[in-house]
């Protein structure tokens, strides 16, 4: 753990010091346009200090199979973000709701309570239509939702922009779920010893991660905060594989590249 602990100490270092160096130039240069963007980001009131998640997971209808791996991804990634500190010195708290499937009301009621219970982001729903009704409400919210299956590639692109964050397409495209490690594997069983189908657990878990380090690099858990910031901590030079890790990198004065536990999030993008 020392010898990995100094090697990503000693890439920050390098990193750090690449970027000092292109600052040094002695031909100034005008500072690029900024490139267009489509819409305003999103914006709400700053958080209050704790990040609440808000687990929204299958626990009835179509994907009910899937529901137990995704709440065992959830709160495996709030207690190692716990042991690791939490989100600025505070401990991540979590609830978790049905989200039921498309055929039923089940995903709006839910999401109303976990609203009414202060979460200041939700890591689901895996269901794209359902995620489709449920992104108006998040953006009236200023909830951020950060799905584990559910990207932009698979929402109309009439919904507010910005406030639904991708970690795969593993419902429209089923190739790309993660076949889990057997390391992450044993971790997952630890979560939930009575696991019996583990499939979309480990996007769960990265969902959550990378809504910890958007509000620990905003320094604000609002919900607003972690959608604007969620998709920098996937595309930073500083790769990491942990909460622990991808935190010292923000501590250092750089973006994280999140990989998470599948080695890297390919479909992470936002809406």
């Amino acid at each position: 753990m020392g010898r990995r602990r100094a090697g990503i100490a000693a890439n920050i270092t390098a990193v750090l010091a690449v970027l000092a160096l292109a600052g040094c130039g002695s031909t100034a240069q005008a500072a690029p346009e900024p490139p267009p963007t489509a819409s305003p980001a999103p914006s709400g009131p700053p958080g209050d200090g704790v990040l609440r998640i808000g687990a929204l997971v299958p626990m009835t209808g179509d994907h009910l199979t899937e529901g137990p791996a995704q709440l065992a991804g959830i709160e495996l990634a709030v207690r190692e973000i716990n042991e690791a500190g939490g989100v600025r010195g505070a401990p991540v708290q979590v609830a978790a709701r049905d989200s039921g499937d498309a055929t039923t009301a089940t995903g709006e009621a839910s999401f109303a309570e976990l609203v009414a219970r202060g979460a200041d982001v939700v890591v689901g729903p895996a269901d794209p239509a359902l995620a489709a009704r449920l992104l108006p409400l998040a953006a009236a919210a200023s909830v951020a939702l950060l799905s584990p299956t559910v990207t932009a590639a698979d929402l109309p692109a009439s919904g507010p922009a910005g406030w639904l964050v991708g970690v795969s397409r593993a419902h429209a495209d089923p190739e790309s779920a993660w076949r889990p490690s057997e390391e992450f594997l044993t971790r997952l069983l630890v979560s939930d010893p009575g696991l019996d189908v583990v499939r979309t657990g480990a996007e769960a878990y990265d969902a959550t991660v990378l809504a910890a380090l958007a509000a620990l690099s905003a320094a604000d858990d609002g919900g607003a905060a972690i959608a604007r910031t969620a998709p920098r901590m996937a595309s930073g030079p500083l790769p990491c594989t942990t909460f622990g890790e991808c935190a010292a990198v923000l501590t250092a004065g750089a973006d994280p590249a999140y990989a998470g536990v599948t080695g890297s999030v390919p479909g992470f993008a936002g809406v």
